[in-house]
């Protein structure tokens, strides 16, 4: 399919609520899926996966520039709700919304294509109205055409506002439920987004579902109890101040997390640690004195957390690798400490959550 045109028109915010702007341009449609892929010329070609299933539930998801979802929204027509989920490694939050007055309530192509109709039909016979507060807009109605298995109604709607300026949008929108163009002039600028790969299919029921990396107990970090120190330094002091710095979490409060007081104890059994350290060393001379921890969880190779730490030259000879040894293990206690997974406190949450 070729690509469509489409727009916004106002800014979108790298919030909570990035995705609701997209969200509520699609419409709750029973018996009617598909997927689809969008693209916004600012904020350097923003990525949007817009997704519809069978039973009217929604599914917007915006890809941040390194390449990771960064926020979902979800309208959850069997359960009544709104689910917007934010992730910012190695953060992943949601929170519950109210839908809006009415609910979470679906509707038919048939009947919405009438409703697109009948708006035409009366911004023919009245194409001009006042736009509160002191504004005003007037709209050219364009018609409706036939493309890719969709009725396309199209509208340009030129608005004046309070203060004099003037912006316009062009647009034709699906019979599907949402615009596949949508073209916006304000400013001096235009903004274009462009939907492509739209497929009329049933998508995976699970993106309906919160993600398991928003849910607790899905990081090893968080849940450890017991750490092995392996030192690979040739410095036996290292380990000793090591596990030092680790008994002193004790007396740490991290308040982010469930449990106020985070504990993690030694343990000279590797087989049963939940996670393991390792410590090398990274000197490339003699000035030079850099250690690295790897953190490990056991029976893979692959680390769930790194750090590298150096001084050179360094401030104490015979305390400095124990000293970059232990500012590596407050980098842990750091990544720990500024984690947060799970649900967002909000008027609904305690009714929702279970």
């Amino acid at each position: 399919m070729r690509p469509i045109p489409a727009l916004v028109t106002a800014p979108i915010l790298l919030s909570l609520s990035l995705g609701s702007q997209l969200a509520a341009q699609i419409m709750r449609i029973a018996n009617a899926p598909f997927t689809a892929t969008v693209k916004d010329t600012e904020d350097g070609g923003l990525t949007y996966l817009t997704i519809r299933a069978s039973n009217g539930s929604t599914y917007s998801a915006s890809t941040a520039k390194g390449g990771h979802t960064a926020h979902i929204r979800i309208e959850d027509v069997p359960n009544n709700r709104i689910i917007e989920l934010s992730a910012t490694p190695p953060n992943y939050t949601y929170r519950f919304l109210e839908p809006s007055k009415g609910g979470c309530k679906t509707d038919s192509i048939e009947s919405y294509r009438e409703r697109l109709q009948r708006f035409q039909e009366s911004y023919l016979q009245n194409p001009d109205r006042e736009k509160p507060p002191g504004g005003h807009v007037h709209r050219v109605i364009l018609g409706t055409k036939q493309e890719d298995g969709m009725t396309l109604f199209g509208e340009r709607a030129e608005f004046t506002l309070a203060n004099g300026e003037k912006r316009t949008t062009e647009k034709w929108e699906s019979d599907l439920g949402f615009d596949v163009s949508r073209i916006t002039d304000w400013h001096g600028k235009t903004r274009v987004w462009t939907v492509t790969d739209i497929e009329r299919v049933k998508p995976d029921p699970t993106l309906f579902e919160i993600p398991k990396e928003y849910l607790p107990h899905n990081d090893p970090l968080l849940e450890a109890k017991t750490v092995f120190v392996e030192n690979r330094t040739g410095d036996e002091k290292v380990k000793d101040a090591v596990e030092r710095a680790f008994n002193n979490w004790k007396r740490m409060t991290i308040t982010a997390m469930s449990n106020s007081w985070k504990q993690i104890s030694i343990t000279n059994t590797r087989e049963k640690a939940d996670i393991i350290a390792v410590f090398t060393r990274t000197a490339k001379t003699d000035l030079d004195s850099g250690i690295e921890m790897r953190v490990y969880v056991p029976n893979s190779e692959e680390p769930v957390f790194t750090s590298h730490s150096n001084l050179a030259p360094p401030i104490n000879q015979n305390l400095s690798n124990s000293y970059i040894a232990i500012s590596c293990v407050d980098a842990l206690w750091t990544r720990i400490a500024n984690t947060r997974i799970g649900l967002i406190d909000s008027p609904r949450s305690l009714a929702t959550a279970h």
